[in-house]
């Protein structure tokens, strides 16, 4: 059965508020809500990114915490355990889109634009996840 309109944006909305936070508390990302929660971290990043590639993290900090972030602050949130958090809600969704059995099946990549990386270029992001 394939997912409508409706069903993929009540899929979305719970996956950016339910379940992220309840996989915050799992991950230990909130230990305690103040300005930051689950739901604020992933979707001030998510749709951020979405609709500005090129955001700066003063544009991610106000995004994830529009009541106020320090932008040093939210460098410092990118830990282990954030990746952790994104790569499990990342899973959440992918586990919807194959339930929902989707009728348009994307056509293969027929050439490649950049080098494959298999592991993080980035410095404290775990090597070897993704």
């Amino acid at each position: 059965m394939a997912a409508t309109v409706a069903q993929l944006a009540d899929t979305l909305q719970t996956l950016f508020t339910t379940t992220a936070q309840q996989l915050a508390a799992d991950t230990g990302l909130i230990r305690r809500q103040r300005q930051l929660s689950g739901p604020s971290f992933a979707q001030g990043l998510v749709f951020t990114r979405r609709d500005n590639p090129h955001a700066t993290l003063d544009d991610l900090a106000l995004a994830v915490a529009p009541d106020g972030l320090a932008a040093q602050s939210l460098d410092e949130g990118f830990t282990p355990t954030a990746a952790e958090f994104l790569r499990r809600l990342l899973l959440e969704a992918v586990g919807h889109i194959v339930a929902a059995q989707p009728t348009i099946v994307p056509r293969p990549v027929t050439r490649r634009l950049a080098p494959s990386r298999t592991t993080a270029d980035v410095a404290g992001f775990p090597r070897g996840r993704w």
